[in-house]
């Protein structure tokens, strides 16, 4: 957990100095180019099988979603504060969670909900509302926070058919 937090901070710390020279699309791309890369070896190892899915619409929502999650995230961390930035993606779960009750139709219960306020209320502390310039970026901040969302609820929703593999 600890490498996993140290690697999610150097890469976001890469992505606000190289946006300085590059516009984040293109970073995103190579970010996605190099992935795919490291991804090929296990892919040929256990052949293209490891791809078929029967919900192919469900995949295209989730791949949308995260596409559009990543690109908003790399854009708002190029142009607004990068704790703010960090904070409003701490909502992703948050968004998600009220997302899969209403759209999943999830069960709730009185501590969710009330993890849930306390969550939403943390997130209006950090952003302060009227205190912080609404700008693209912390638009693009928000955006990302509820892309990751539907990408997690899209996720659930394949978890019942598809080989998380």
């Amino acid at each position: 957990m600890v490498i996993g937090c140290i690697s999610f901070s150097a890469m976001w710390g890469l992505i606000r100095v190289g946006s300085q020279h590059q516009h984040a699309f293109l970073i995103l791309f190579f970010r996605t180019l190099f992935g795919t890369l490291l991804l090929a070896p296990m892919i040929v190892q256990q052949g293209f099988g490891l791809l078929q899915t029967r919900r192919i619409w469900g995949h295209l929502r989730r791949t949308t979603a995260s596409t559009i999650a990543m690109y908003c995230a790399y854009y708002a961390i190029a142009h607004a504060p990068m704790a703010t930035v960090i904070s409003i993606n701490f909502a992703a779960p948050l968004i998600g969670t009220a997302g899969a009750v209403v759209l999943l139709r999830e069960p709730i219960r009185k501590r969710r909900i009330l993890g849930l306020l306390v969550g939403f209320l943390g997130i209006l502390i950090v952003l302060r509302p009227g205190h912080i310039d609404f700008t693209p970026g912390i638009a693009a901040a928000i955006l990302s926070s509820t892309g990751t969302a539907f990408s997690l609820i899209a996720i659930k929703q394949l978890t019942g058919t598809d080989d998380p593999r």
